[in-house]
Formats: C-alpha cells, sequence, structure tokens
C-alpha cells in the first residue's frame, strides 16, 4: 500500500534526524555546542523527546498514544535499551557517561509521549515546535555570543517559519472552507506566531533578565510574514489544494486498522 504524504514526510524526517544525533553525540563536543551554554540535561530532553516523537509518528501517524495497548510501553522499553547503549558508548569514546543524561532522555521521551496521548498530530507538532523556540532562546546564551550571531538568526527564522506553517496546516483542518482571500486570513494565520514570539520574548526579559535583540526579533518577524505569504501564494495558486489535507487525513485513518494503538 502507498504511504501517504504525511507518512512519507515522517518518515524522511526521522531517517535525517536519528543518524544525525546519533552521530553527534558519539563525537567529541564541538566547541560551538559548549559555547552555546545550554544546559547538557535540557538538551539531552529536547533530543530524545523529538526522536520519540517522530518515532511515533513514523509507527502511528494518524492516531494518539493509547497506554491502553502495546506500542508505547514497546517504545518506552526501546528506548530505555538505547539511551542505555548510548550513555555505554559514550564512555567507550572519551566522553562521560552519566546517569543524569539517562534519566534525561527518558523524561524526553515520556514528556513526547504524554503530548501525543492528549493532542492529536497538529496540535502535538505545535507544542513540540514552541517548546523548541522557547528553549533555544530562553536556556542557551546563543543571543549573547557575537560570534553564534549567525546560529540565533537560523535558530528564529526557521524555528517561527515551522511553527507558522504548522499552524496554517492545522486551522485548515479546524475550517475547511476558509479562504487565503483577505486581510484577516493573514492576521489569522500570523497571530500564533506572534503570540508565541511575545511569550518567548516576554519570557526571556522578564524572568531571564535578557536583553532585547532586535535582529532576533526582525528574523522571527520575517520569518513569520515569509510563511504565511508563501502559504497565501500557494493556496491562491492550487485553491484544490485547501481541502487535500482532510481528504489525506482521512484516507490515512481508514487506511490504520489498529485506530486505538
Amino acid at each position: 500500500m502507498a504511504l501517504l504524504r504525511r507518512h512519507k514526510y515522517i518518515l524522511i524526517s526521522l531517517a535525517l534526524y536519528w543518524p544525525f544525533l546519533f552521530i553527534i553525540a558519539h563525537i567529541p563536543m564541538p566547541n560551538m555546542v559548549q559555547t552555546t551554554g545550554m544546559s547538557d540535561k535540557t538538551m539531552h530532553v529536547l533530543a530524545y523527546g523529538i526522536l520519540v516523537f517522530l518515532a511515533w509518528l513514523a509507527l502511528n501517524p494518524y492516531q494518539r498514544v493509547n497506554w491502553t495497548k502495546a506500542l508505547p510501553w514497546l517504545i518506552l522499553a526501546g528506548m530505555v535499551w538505547y539511551c542505555a547503549f548510548d550513555e555505554w558508548l559514550q564512555g567507550k569514546i572519551g566522553r562521560s557517561s552519566d546517569v543524569g543524561d539517562f534519566a534525561a532522555d527518558l523524561a524526553g521521551a515520556a514528556g513526547a509521549l504524554l503530548i501525543l496521548t492528549i493532542l492529536d498530530f497538529w496540535p502535538a507538532s505545535m507544542v513540540v515546535c514552541g517548546i523548541t523556540v522557547f528553549s533555544l532562546t530562553n536556556f542557551s546564551l546563543i543571543a549573547s555570543k557575537p560570534n553564534l550571531a549567525w546560529l540565533n538568526m537560523i535558530n528564529n527564522f526557521c524555528g517561527y517559519a515551522a511553527f507558522t506553517l504548522i499552524w496554517i496546516q492545522y486551522a485548515y483542518r479546524l475550517r475547511p472552507g476558509c479562504t487565503a482571500a483577505s486581510i484577516r486570513w493573514f492576521v489569522r494565520m500570523a497571530v500564533p506566531g506572534l503570540l508565541l514570539l511575545a511569550f518567548v520574548r516576554g519570557y526571556g526579559m522578564g524572568i531571564k533578565n535578557q536583553t532585547l535583540q532586535p535582529l532576533e526579533n526582525y528574523a522571527a518577524l520575517l520569518s513569520i510574514l515569509a510563511a504565511v505569504t508563501v502559504s497565501w501564494i500557494v493556496l491562491r495558486w492550487k485553491p484544490n489544494d485547501l481541502y487535500a489535507p482532510q481528504r489525506a487525513d482521512r484516507a490515512g485513518r481508514r487506511s490504520t486498522p489498529s485506530a486505538k494503538n
């Protein structure tokens, strides 16, 4: 049976992300990573949370986690063994093995499954993307490192663009009859990204006492505007695509016999 588009994209993402994570976890720590100032435990929670998020969706892309079934428990058990092997292997290549890192890996895995227990694919993707943007912005020192300004710009541009594009896809499932034909549409599609930006910056300046970084804000605003504009152009060019997401979702659910897994 042919894979649907969402499933293909998830499998491609997992096929790229997992080897990248394995390689970066088993080479000497790059200076750039050390200078970001982010806690090693936070990195582990994010990295393995994203890994399990993609792994679940690769196996079951159209259903929430159901803890009465075997699959989520098998994934957790597999992660226990994988994370233990990962920490053991790090000790063999000159990096430290740490029980705290192992616990952070499992916390990220459990957190990803918890999100997928509560939320469907699109809102869960928004939450994971938002958490990643928030953490990279507020729990690292990238913004205060002039030599990492390029990385900070990439983080802000890609993060907010991804969040906005996910929201646009989700919005068409909430209101399948909406059209990209008015200023109201632009506002509706841009507001969640702007709210995320305000929350991230508000926390950073109010709680973490960070200084205002205009270039970060410009990159985030530009990415939100670019995501909405490109989506508007595509949807105006191919109006029939407005209803393609609903058809794909329905086809995916019908083709999944284990609807409660």
